[in-house]
């Protein structure tokens, strides 16, 4: 049914579970998986922009974030399983429409991606009141699969 996922990945512990859960359904399907990284803007940051003018090597390093080890992770389990897959990472202060981006511009099928629970109090703005996920299936009209955890 479906041929290409598309699989956000944080580095998360939920978002490590569902890209296992992706991983384990590609594998009974067929199916190639496109792995997303998405890092924040950085250089977006006041921290970012003083650092990006005083050492750019340091700059590069952080802002490299996490990237080197979630990339490490999915590539070990997704070989060890025979899955095909690519590796994307972007940068982008809006996870949601990189995400919503990503599986247009590879031609995927199927998002599958992990969600959250929003706890305590609600922000003012209702654009904060939603998780990427909530966003992602409100600015998309690809398939999205959301595993619970009991999957």
């Amino acid at each position: 049914m479906f041929s290409h996922f598309l699989v956000p990945f944080s580095g998360s512990k939920p978002s490590v579970d569902s890209a296992v859960k992706a991983i384990a359904l590609a594998g009974k399907m067929g199916a190639d998986i496109t792995f997303l990284y998405v890092n924040p803007d950085f250089s977006a940051t006041s921290e970012g922009s003083l650092l990006i003018a005083m050492d750019p090597k340091e700059f590069e390093k952080r802002s490299a974030g996490k990237t080197e080890e979630v990339v490490s992770k999915l590539h070990k389990i997704a070989s060890d399983k025979g899955i095909k897959f690519d590796m994307v990472v972007m940068v982008s202060d809006r996870p949601h429409a990189a995400i919503v981006e990503a599986a247009e511009k590879n031609g995927c099928d199927l998002i599958y991606m992990a969600s959250r629970r929003l706890r305590g109090k609600p922000p003012m703005l209702p654009s904060l009141r939603q998780s990427q996920t909530q966003q992602v299936l409100q600015n998309t009209k690809i398939a999205v699969l959301i595993p619970t955890g009991d999957d």
